[in-house]
């Protein structure tokens, strides 16, 4: 399982607290002190990670979640097994951001737009990096939908989602 690291934790801390109330109050109907207190980070640490306009937060949540749960950067080289269980873990701690995912994807906006472009990436980047043809990777990620929308305990990526 690949760990956060003291930056990206904090990082996650804010982004699931301005996903969370994206959802529930409504787009930009949040306040920085909102995000504060769920977080459990000061403003003045919000302001020196992700700036003053919220705006700005609101798109680096979404990119920092992208990152977290598609590895657009391709920096964390795992397996499906391994990879499906870190992102039923996140999923556990912040289930709204499935709800955001979901919800936003099929928006005609900026996110929607981000999110199913970073959707294609991945689908690149499976085809590449595991050899699956797009109907194998398809049933891969449709898999993993399903996986995220039951709340399948992590533990369960090593039987579940074995590709061979």
């Amino acid at each position: 399982m690949i760990e956060l690291s003291k930056k990206e934790q904090v990082y996650f801390k804010i982004c699931d607290s301005v996903l969370y109330y994206e959802l529930i109050k409504g787009h930009m109907k949040w306040s920085l002190s909102d995000i504060s207190k769920h977080s459990g980070v000061t403003r003045s640490l919000i302001y020196y990670y992700m700036g003053k306009e919220k705006e700005q937060i609101l798109q680096e949540a979404v990119l920092f979640m992208l990152e977290l749960f598609f590895n657009s950067n391709h920096d964390r080289k795992m397996g499906v097994e391994e990879r499906m269980h870190m992102i039923l873990t996140k999923v556990k701690e912040m289930p709204h951001v499935f709800l955001f995912y979901v919800s936003e994807r099929i928006k005609d906006s900026e996110y929607g737009e981000i999110i199913r472009k970073a959707e294609q990436e991945l689908f690149l980047y499976l085809e590449r990096e595991l050899k699956l043809d797009k109907t194998e990777v398809m049933k891969l990620f449709l898999m993993e939908l399903g996986a995220c929308a039951f709340q399948l305990n992590p533990d369960d990526a090593y039987t579940f989602f074995r590709l061979r």
